[in-house]
């Protein structure tokens, strides 16, 4: 059934972006893209406050369309716990349930009246089929409940509320396919921090947060020029050309530095070869970055996550460029398109 779904809103530590997908069979569009940055100091992991998101997305939501009726919202998958567990194959539900309670108690560090808990069997284990594979997502109510509070207009009947990862992981099913049986990573490089997430077959293999973004790069061109960090932004965003080019250099080594302790951490823990690094996010728009990490990481292939191909872009951008459209939608598109 086409459509729009819901309407996709990514917090992130400098700006909330809004999407919203329209779906026809295999085919995607993404019909709208709106992004407003949050005020200075809220920035980069500065205080909160509600009132000031919940009007920045009452905006957000006003300008994509007063038809929509349900929003997708996500918490950072670092705030998470994930883990696969295994029980007793032949559990029903009602037991299964109460099994994976039990087991919470041995990785989650929190009382579980604090909690949300979400759970689904992979299936039979290929080394003892007697187990099943459970795979656990943990999150605190607390961290949910603020993202959820962030919307709260009376227009709005339906929300939910997933994991940057997972919402990712449903943007590249609908550019891959289903069965997409690649092992990939996804680049996020934030403001703040860049995340790295491994998939194999759709399934989260990996996920790791590397605390180098955009921010970094701000700080430097304030220290280099004697500006102020306003200054130095709206420089980054508006002539970035006229930035040294070895402060840009040395920042684009750091970033790949980090990449390879994130690749090495996977390959420490994983016995899988990455084919593709698919980079996206706010901070992939910086001159050079993708050529950076290739000439420094030659092993992987890097590209930018494939969206305005496999997956059209619309025209209603709402004053952002195509290419700052498509690097910043990634999370919010993966939310509009929950099923």
């Amino acid at each position: 059934m086409g459509g729009i779904l819901v309407l996709g809103i990514d917090i992130g530590s400098y700006s909330v972006k809004a999407v919203s997908v329209k779906k026809s069979g295999r085919k995607a569009t993404i019909e709208q893209v709106a992004c407003e940055q949050l005020p200075p100091e809220m920035r980069g992991g500065g205080a909160v406050d509600l009132n000031t998101l919940r009007q920045i997305n009452a905006r957000l939501i006003k300008q994509l369309g007063k038809s929509h009726k349900s929003v997708a919202l996500s918490v950072p998958t670092a705030s998470t716990i994930l883990r696969t567990i295994s029980l007793d194959a032949d559990l029903s539900d009602e037991l299964l349930e109460g099994e994976v309670q039990i087991e919470l108690v041995n990785f989650v560090p929190f009382p579980l009246d604090q909690i949300y808990v979400d759970y689904t069997s992979l299936g039979k284990s290929e080394k003892n089929p007697g187990q099943q594979e459970v795979f656990v997502a943990v999150s605190r109510r607390d961290v949910v409940d603020k993202v959820a509070g962030s919307v709260n207009l009376k227009s709005i009947t339906h929300k939910e509320v997933d994991i940057e990862a997972f919402a990712i992981g449903q943007l590249i099913e609908q550019i891959k396919g289903k069965n997409y049986r690649e092992c990939y990573g996804v680049l996020d490089i934030g403001y703040r921090t860049t995340k790295m997430t491994v998939f194999k077959e759709g399934e989260l293999l990996f996920s790791r947060e590397q605390q180098i973004g955009g921010q970094q790069l701000t700080e430097t061109i304030s220290e280099v020029n004697a500006i102020s960090i306003e200054e130095a932004e709206s420089l980054k965003l508006t002539s970035i050309s006229s930035v040294p080019e070895n402060v840009l250099t040395n920042y684009l080594d750091s970033v790949s530095e980090q990449i390879v302790l994130a690749i090495e951490f996977f390959s420490s823990t994983n016995n899988q070869d990455i084919e593709t690094i698919y980079v996206t996010g706010g901070g992939s728009l910086v001159p050079g970055l993708t050529q950076n990490l290739s000439e420094n990481i030659s092993a992987m292939q890097f590209e930018p996550l494939p969206i305005g191909q496999e997956i059209k872009l619309g025209k209603k951008l709402y004053g952002l460029s195509s290419e700052a459209a498509i690097a910043m939608s990634a999370v919010a598109a993966g939310l509009s398109m929950r099923k």
